[in-house]
This record gives structure tokens, sequence and C-alpha cells, in this order.
């Protein structure tokens, strides 16, 4: 029987196992590739964190630019007719109060008011008396059926509404232990909503009404104890009035053209004797373009740093160029973006057309 033959390795006779070199250069490669996930690891924690920061800092904004748009849709006038009677310094009572006395013909006409345009107390129909560093760009009033009652369940009564802005502390704002405990103030520019009680709303109280030009008193002389703010940083708010394109088209003129000077008042000269009845009166705009610049509460702590309690953006916000024409409209916001960056604020521009339920302007708000 034939011997079996065996074959041997001839690397039986060693151990196997990795050389130190071979050892360094895993290790090497291995701390290397650590190196890279951390790296990645940190770069997207420090994204995420970024983002969600940005979110959560400018949250606050788009609720308030939302409860202004939702708000704005909603306006109302219920506009009639009535007799005019030329001659008389009431042009919707007869000259001699005479039952006899024929109307010269009919006019729109509405004991309710929509007014917008610049907030501060230079600007003309007046709005909130504040000053111009106090309450930078527009202002808007108006009544809605918000259902906003006090003692009782009533979906869609009528409410008096409006929003500005207004810088000031958070001293009325914040709970008393912050003061107990020695916080300082926060000083910010802050969006503030007025909002009228059914019981409360007095829009149709004459006493009120203190001539032609002007606006019921009850916005002007309760607007700061009806108001309450609902967002803070909140920088600018612009408010324009504005043809649907249909409108404008049709009429061969600018969508902005109602509003030139953002200044809009449904009421203004609707009564002056012997004016003929403007297009605008006793009318809501068929459209509301609403724009609001808000900034991080990082870039409002750095500015409180430089300017103490003063108004730390009075400059930008208060340039008489700015929002004043509405055909510059673009020009304004790329001029007060540069501002704002110039000055290291971190900002976002909310904006949106909002068409208005009941205006009844020319074709309304289709294209």
């Amino acid at each position: 029987m034939p011997t079996p033959i065996s074959f041997k390795s001839r690397a039986s006779g060693r151990s196997q196992g990795f050389t130190l070199v071979e050892l360094l250069v895993s290790f090497s490669v291995l701390a290397i590739l650590l190196l890279v996930i951390s790296s990645m690891l940190e770069h997207v924690q420090r994204a995420w964190r970024q983002s969600t920061a940005k979110v959560s800092s400018f949250r606050e904004a788009r609720r308030a630019f939302d409860r202004i748009t939702h708000a704005l849709s909603q306006a109302d006038l219920n506009p009639y007719l009535c007799y005019r009677y030329d001659g008389s310094s009431n042009p919707l009572l007869p000259p001699g109060k005479g039952a006899n006395e024929a109307p010269s013909g009919y006019v729109r006409y509405s004991e309710l008011q929509f007014v917008s345009g610049l907030s501060s107390s230079g600007s003309s129909p007046r709005l909130t008396g504040l000053a111009e560093a106090s309450s930078p760009g527009h202002a808007v009033f108006f009544q809605a059926p918000l259902g906003d009652s006090k003692d009782y369940r009533l979906p869609t009564s009528l409410n008096g509404c409006g929003f500005y802005i207004k810088f000031g502390d958070d001293s009325a704002l914040r709970p008393d232990y912050l003061t107990a405990l020695g916080k300082p103030p926060s000083y910010r520019y802050r969006m503030y909503e007025y909002r009228s009680p059914t019981e409360r709303n007095r829009v149709y109280d004459p006493s009120l009404k203190t001539g032609s030009g002007t606006w019921y008193g009850d916005f002007d002389q309760n607007a700061p104890l009806r108001s309450r703010a609902i967002a803070n940083n909140i920088l600018m708010l612009v408010i324009s009035p504005q043809l649907s394109p249909s409108d404008a088209a049709s009429a061969k003129v600018s969508a902005t053209s109602i509003a030139p000077a953002y200044t809009y008042d449904s009421q203004y000269g609707g009564t002056l004797p012997n004016r003929p009845q403007l297009s605008t009166d006793y009318q809501l705009p068929p459209l509301v373009m609403v724009t609001l610049v808000a900034m991080d509460e990082g870039s409002a702590i750095n500015l409180q740093l430089e300017a103490g309690s003063n108004p730390p953006l009075e400059h930008e916000l208060s340039q008489s160029s700015l929002f004043r024409n509405a055909e510059r409209y673009a020009a304004d916001m790329e001029k007060l973006s540069g501002l704002l960056v110039d000055r290291k604020v971190n900002f976002r521009v909310f904006t949106a057309t909002v068409p208005i339920r009941s205006s009844k302007w020319g074709g309304g708000t289709g294209t």
C-alpha cells in the first residue's frame, strides 16, 4: 500500500498576524475616517441648529403675518346708496331739512371705514399719532365681522381692527417675577393689534366723528387701550391698496393708482359739498399687498446693547424717502435690505397680496 503524501505550506512554520507597520497604517486610516465622519456630523448638526433657530426666530412673525392677512381679507364696509343734496353743508341732508327739497342724485355711503397709510403722527390722515422713530412703516384700521364679543357668542358680530408697529419696553407685557428678579426690560419693535369687542364698537357714534378728512375717533382715542402686542422684532409694515389686474387694465392705470402714496381712506372727502364722488369713496380696495419685515432675537439683543432704550434703527427705518411712493416699492425694499445688511441684522421679508372678499370694485380680483 503506498505511503500518503503530505503537503505543507511554506509558511506553516511561522505564526500568522499583522506587522507593526500594517497596524499603524490601519489605525491612521481609521483615525482619518473617524475625523472626517465627526466633521461631517458636526457640520450637519450646526446646519440643523441654525435652520431650527431661524425657523423658531421667525415663527412668531409668521403667525402675526397670517393674522394680519386673515383679518384684512374679512374687512367690510357694506355701502349703500343714499340721496345727495348739492349746496348743503352736509350733502347727505337737505339744506333746510325740508321734506319737499329735491335731491341732486345718489351717492354711495357707509358708516364703516377702511383707512391705511403712514403710522406716524406726520402722516395724513393721522393714524396712530406715535412718533416716527417709535412707529415705522404703515398702519391699517378697518371694520370686520370677526365675532369678538366679550359677553355673548356672536360669530359674525362687527369689530374694529387694526395693526401697527410700536417701539418700547416690555414692562407691561412680562410677568411680575421677572421684575422682582431684577431682570432689565427688553426694548423691541413690536407688532400691535387693535381689536374693539362688539360691545365697545362705537363706530356708529356720531359724537366721535370730528369732521371731514378725519376718521372715527374710536380708533384714534382708544387704540392704545384696546391694543396688544402679537409679535416681537417686527421692523416694518407696508400696506399697499391696489386694483386687480383686470380693473387696472380696463382703466389703463397702474395697480397702485388708488393709493399712489400708500394712503387710502374710504371716507375722506366723501361728503364734501359740491364735490363729485370719487371711485375710492365708501369702497374697499379689491386687493391689499401686505409686507412685513422681521428680525431675529439675536440681532435684537445686539441692537439693544448698542442703543439701550432708544430706537436702534431710527435712521434706517425712518428715512423720509422709504415707502412713500407705491411705484418705488421694489427700490425701497432693496434699499431697506441693504441698510439692514450693513447693520448686520438677520431679517426676513414676508409678503402677500390679499383679496378683500367684500370689495365691490369693478371686475373684482380676477386677472
